[in-house]
Order: C-alpha cells, then sequence, then structure tokens
C-alpha cells in the first residue's frame, strides 16, 4: 500500500525521534556547520551576482528557504519582529493541511508533542524559529555577528546587498 507523506507524518508524529527531529531542525539549520556553509554560499551568490535576480528554493520552500529568506532580511538591516513575522507566513499557505492533520493526531490521542511534529513537518514552527534565533543571539551576540561570522558576509558584502535590494522610502 501506497503512504503519502502527510500520512507518514501522522505516523511518525508518535516516534520520539522524529519529535525531536521537528524541535531542533531550525537551530540545527542554523549551527550545525554543514548547513551553516550552504547558507554562506548562498549568500556569496547573492552577493556576487551583480545583475538580474537570484531565484533560491527548496523541496517545499519553507524551512530551509524561510531560514535563507529571513537570515537575508537580517543582512538587508529588518528587524527581528519583521523577520519572525516574515517567517510565519509560511504557515498562512500550510494552515490547512496543518489543521486536518492535526484532528487526526488528536484523534489517535495526540497531545502538544505530536501536534508539534505535524507543525514542524507541515507548516513552520514559528516558536522553533525564535528559539533559534535566541540561540544566535546567546552565542553570537546578535544576528549581524552571525551574519559576520558562520556567513562570512563583511561590512562591504552588507552594504552592497542594501543598496542593491533597498528602495529609499520617500
Amino acid at each position: 500500500r501506497k503512504f503519502s507523506v502527510k500520512r507518514i507524518i501522522l505516523l511518525v508524529s508518535f516516534n520520539k525521534k522524529a519529535q525531536a527531529v521537528a524541535r531542533d531542525m531550525y537551530p540545527t539549520l542554523l549551527l550545525h556547520p554543514d548547513c551553516q556553509r550552504q547558507f554562506a554560499r548562498f549568500f556569496r551568490e547573492v552577493v556576487d551576482t551583480e545583475h538580474g535576480a537570484v531565484l533560491y528554493h527548496c523541496t517545499q520552500g519553507k524551512d530551509r528557504t524561510g531560514i535563507a529568506s529571513a537570515l537575508l532580511l537580517a543582512a538587508l538591516g529588518a528587524e527581528r519582529s519583521t523577520i519572525v513575522t516574515d517567517f510565519d507566513v509560511t504557515n498562512q499557505v500550510y494552515a490547512d493541511d496543518v489543521r486536518k492533520y492535526s484532528r487526526l493526531v488528536k484523534f489517535f490521542g495526540g497531545k502538544e508533542e505530536q501536534l508539534n511534529v505535524v507543525k514542524a513537518f507541515l507548516g513552520a514552527s514559528t516558536e522553533n524559529f525564535v528559539k533559534a534565533l535566541d540561540t544566535i543571539d546567546a552565542q553570537y551576540g546578535s544576528l549581524e555577528n552571525y551574519l559576520k561570522g558562520p556567513m562570512g558576509l563583511t561590512d562591504e558584502d552588507l552594504r552592497i546587498l542594501r543598496e542593491r535590494y533597498l528602495v529609499p522610502v520617500r
């Protein structure tokens, strides 16, 4: 019998390892050296592309793409509250699926821990994203320090990005 990804998520929501993956996904994406190298490569592409646009995406366009977009907003000087609000917009797109599968998980006796797996895998856990940002602040002092540290951005890179992608408000 064929299982859809969503049915598998329903099943794994009761698995302790899946719960840990759901909880640790964003800190891992932001803090694991291999992931940091990939995001640093992303920034190099964006900074080094002088003309035209940069198209970036991942399979679902919510986790890796969401993190990349959040980091790009930070590089452009966006306030943390704006970054978090923008990240959370993903949940509007996936709300119906999250609601549907959350109801099923509750029907089978699922509690908050299981519902968090559904939200993390079918939507975007803004709560976990905020915790990941808190971890960056604790380890690096600020998002800007993180961008200049493992992301490898210089003051000149930040200036180039802001000059290229921001439009003055009149």
